[in-house]
């Protein structure tokens, strides 16, 4: 018996008790969600299982209609410090984004989060961190919904939240938040008060605030601030070198030149530091800071730089110290190619070329990193820390997101020896034509400070989510299968779910990515592939869109999919070996006829968008083209424009 049937045999004793569970949700399907998170914490055990059937909480009475019993009985087996965060989330209003980078240290400021050990004196280092398994935690349980299922960076609450009565009786204030819709009556609350003493929290967004007070170092207990998408802003107050306690300065999306002050290294208790600009030095004057101050900051968890571009000299760079932020789990780096692309001297281009490529080897990050996103850089070639044998030191880097990379002529030989690479996205490379074997296949280890050559590493051996777009020149990727003695195990990014593919030059998908032996690979969706002809050999699929792939004549052999989305691909000619097709969706306002290849699949739901004369034709019920589709008897039918 193989281990999956073992697992199944394994947790018979709990079906019966489990269905009396399900029962008990009353067919709520957010009910047997967050269910599904509680019974996931508890042991598989007959006694565990029934303990939660026979809860107290299920004949709670009183409770919100909003406020499943369910719900309620997942928050009464959470620690005092979730119920307190999930609570604070619950007074987001309804359909709010709930960002991970704002609600943690709102948490924090509330001083909701207690490291176990509040003796030690380095406590205070671990809030953050907590405060993300906090988040994490709720996820999880099912008890806030992931925009992202793969990266959870945002998420909203579940129908579950209370309006108040807008605060028309409220004297003392704990929290406030003005909305562009609100009245004044706000503001008028708020300059009733004539202190603020206990503010720890400070968040402007969308607002055409100009600057921050002259005088906000005196807040001193002071420790987020932050200003985003406030385009006004064009400088920080010179005393917020003095905000000792700030832990969060964010500046995302406010404008493109807030000048920074000079001393901001003073801040050594920041962790979080979004929108840190660098400017050009104008004949030696410069009021900013450089980017060498934020060298001493090596508390820093999530860093973003913006206008790298600006950075004249890779002695600056290595002076930011990033490689020694031990604790940095998030990086972005960002630079404006707008300067570089004007010039018409090829040899200047050339000479920032190489400083801006000298510059980012100075950028390399700790091995602690997690997620790094770079976008805008205009060097020919990436790094060497994300070349082989550099990259085997990441060995936390779980996402990696590269972004308008207009000059770089490959992709780099290391990102596929990161063990925990989870998410890789790469988007707007034109000058990438090619993909060679060297990508998907790692070719050398460092091995006691030398380099052995080996065949047995698997390449991209977690990573679950494959996204490339705007690699519009590309046009072949080499990538053999394996013979048939190879293991699945030896099959590069065996844990692969999602692929995307959007605007290349690809005429198929290599053989090794589409193998009859992958099986984790669920979602496949292909944009704009002009010259793709075929897609085929992917047994695990249950998910396929095409879109805007004129060339494309053939898909088969796909024996688990249950949905596929077969939009502007006129010259589909045949779709077969898809026996668990379930739905069916075609698109293309140019459609006269039903495709011949209809007739022979069995989907339960069929949805066609045709044109005008189509739909006519397929409303009588009687035409040769009705013919086709009448096998199956859940269809919508609709003209382009009605839809």
């Amino acid at each position: 018996m193989d281990s999956s049937q073992c697992e199944v045999h394994g947790t018979d004793h709990l079906k019966v008790v489990g269905m009396k569970i399900i029962s008990k949700c009353g067919g709520l399907p957010l009910a047997i969600k967050v269910m599904g998170g509680l019974l996931s914490t508890k042991p598989r055990s007959e006694g565990d299982w029934e303990a939660v059937l026979k809860h107290h909480a299920w004949s709670v009475a009183g409770l919100p209609k909003e406020l499943d019993n369910a719900i309620y009985l997942r928050y009464e087996d959470l620690s005092p410090q979730l119920k307190q965060c999930f609570l604070y989330c619950s007074l987001f209003p309804k359909g709010t984004t709930i960002l991970q980078s704002e609600v943690v240290p709102m948490s924090i400021s509330e001083g909701f989060i207690h490291p176990p050990d509040r003796s030690s004196r380095s406590y205070d280092d671990w809030l953050e961190e907590i405060a993300d398994g906090y988040y994490h935690e709720l996820i999880t349980g099912n008890l806030i919904e992931p925009k992202s299922a793969l990266i959870g960076y945002s998420c909203t609450m579940h129908d579950v939240d209370q309006q108040d009565d807008g605060g028309s009786k409220i004297s003392h204030v704990r929290h406030l938040s003005i909305g562009s819709t609100k009245s004044a009556l706000e503001w008028d609350i708020l300059q009733k008060h004539k202190s603020l003493r206990h503010l720890r929290y400070l968040h402007f967004q969308d607002t055409n605030i100009s600057r921050l007070p002259g005088d906000i170092h005196r807040m001193k207990f002071l420790q987020h601030i932050l200003v985003q998408v406030c385009p006004q802003l064009d400088h920080l107050p010179s005393c917020i070198t003095q905000l000792l306690h700030l832990r969060t300065l964010s500046m995302y999306g406010s404008h493109d030149n807030v000048l920074i002050p000079k001393g901001f290294g003073q801040l050594k208790n920041l962790r979080t530091l979004y929108g840190f600009r660098v400017h050009l030095d104008n004949n030696g004057d410069r009021d900013g800071c450089s980017l060498e101050e934020i060298g001493p900051l090596f508390k820093l968890r999530d860093l973003t730089l913006h206008g790298l571009e600006n950075v004249s000299a890779s002695s600056s760079a290595g002076m930011a110290m990033i490689s020694s932020k031990e604790h940095l789990d998030y990086l972005g780096l960002y630079w404006s190619s707008t300067g570089f692309m004007g010039l018409r001297d090829e040899t200047n281009k050339q000479q920032q070329q190489r400083v801006v490529e000298e510059v980012i080897e100075k950028l390399s990050p700790p091995s602690s990193i997690r997620h790094i996103h770079m976008e805008g850089y205009f060097g020919s070639r990436l790094p060497n820390w994300m070349m082989v044998p550099a990259t085997c030191g990441f060995k936390s880097l779980r996402i990696l997101r590269m972004d308008k990379l207009h000059y770089c002529t490959q992709l780099p030989d290391g990102l596929c020896q990161l063990p925990s690479l989870e998410t890789l996205a790469i988007n707007d490379a034109p000058a990438i034509k090619s993909v060679g074997p060297e990508f998907q296949s790692p070719s050398s280890l460092a091995v006691g400070g030398g380099i052995v050559t080996t065949g047995s590493v698997v390449g991209f051996p977690n990573l679950a989510a494959l996204h490339l777009a705007g690699l519009c020149e590309w046009e072949e990727w080499e990538w053999e299968e394996q013979g048939e003695d190879a293991t699945v195990d030896a099959m590069a990014m065996p844990a692969l779910k999602e692929l995307i593919i959007d605007s290349c030059k690809l005429t198929c998908l290599p053989p090794g990515l589409a193998s009859s032996r992958r099986h984790a690979l669920r979602e496949v969706r292909l944009y704009k592939l002009s010259n793709l002809t075929y897609i085929e050999n992917f047994p695990s699929v249950v998910e396929l869109q095409v879109f805007d792939s004129p060339e494309l004549r053939r898909i088969s052999n796909l024996c688990k999919l249950q949905k596929i989305e077969i939009l502007y691909c006129p010259n589909v000619e045949v779709l077969e070996g898809v026996s668990s097709l379930d739905s069916m969706e075609m698109m293309d306002g140019t459609m006269e006829t039903v495709p011949e290849y209809v007739a022979t699949v069995r989907p339960r739901y069929l949805k066609l968008t045709c044109s005008k004369e189509l739909y006519e034709s397929l409303l009588t019920g009687s035409s040769s083209e009705y013919d086709k589709i009448s096998h199956i008897k859940s269809r919508t039918i609709c003209a382009e424009d009605e839809d």
